[in-house]
């Protein structure tokens, strides 16, 4: 099956394509082989299209700590979870057919000795074949993949960035902490509402009022 984003791969295309995949014009695996032959070793994020957004959508002052020293970075602020992580949510909304099967199809023959025996597979593979096979029946895999497509549409759509500084950008990425708002030098995590350092110059400024 040929596609149309074989040249440019767009939020158009992407949604045709995942509407193919809910409409069983094509098989999930194919739309998967599709994706992965355009990208090749690109990640998304090193694609024309998604540079020409960047271009579009970045600013000349960190949103953070307002410095203007370039360059900037497009930091996205939302992430989709894995395939594996889709699928797990997915079995897990099926209890009542996840337990059927595991009546027709006992999961512990996965330690079956006779069965490792006949089929030469360790219990690992036999248990991944249980689990492929219950995927496959119950339209899991195909379910998480248009779930990921979903995902990878808004992810390319860069609603969810802001524009960060390099050193900014930096600490998000390898700690996902965010600057203090109230002395702009700190990190702190997004549960806090200020960093250490101003939480303790609150702290005694409150205490010697008291």
């Amino acid at each position: 099956m040929e596609l149309v984003i074989a040249n440019e791969l767009d939020a158009f295309s992407l949604g045709k394509l995942r509407q193919d995949v809910v409409d069983g014009k094509i098989h999930w695996r194919d739309a998967q082989s599709l994706i992965c032959a355009y990208y090749g070793k690109k990640k998304p994020w090193q694609t024309k299209e998604w540079k020409q957004k960047r271009n579009e959508l970045i600013a000349d002052r960190c949103t953070q700590c307002g410095t203007q020293k370039l360059p900037m970075v497009l930091q996205h602020t939302w992430h989709s979870p894995d395939i594996f992580a889709l699928k797990k949510k997915i079995r897990a909304s099926l209890s009542v057919e996840w337990k059927e099967w595991n009546e027709k199809y006992p999961r512990s023959r996965a330690y079956d000795e006779e069965l490792i025996g006949l089929t030469g597979k360790n219990p690992r593979q036999l248990l991944k074949e249980w689990y492929d096979a219950f995927d496959e029946s119950h339209g899991v895999t195909r379910d998480a993949f248009v779930k990921w497509l979903d995902d990878h549409i808004r992810y390319m759509s860069c609603e969810d960035t802001i524009t960060l500084c390099r050193r900014c950008a930096f600490v998000s990425d390898k700690t996902n902490m965010i600057l203090c708002v109230i002395c702009r030098s700190n990190y702190h995590s997004p549960k806090f509402e200020r960093c250490f350092r101003c939480a303790e110059i609150k702290n005694e400024k409150e205490s010697a009022c008291s």
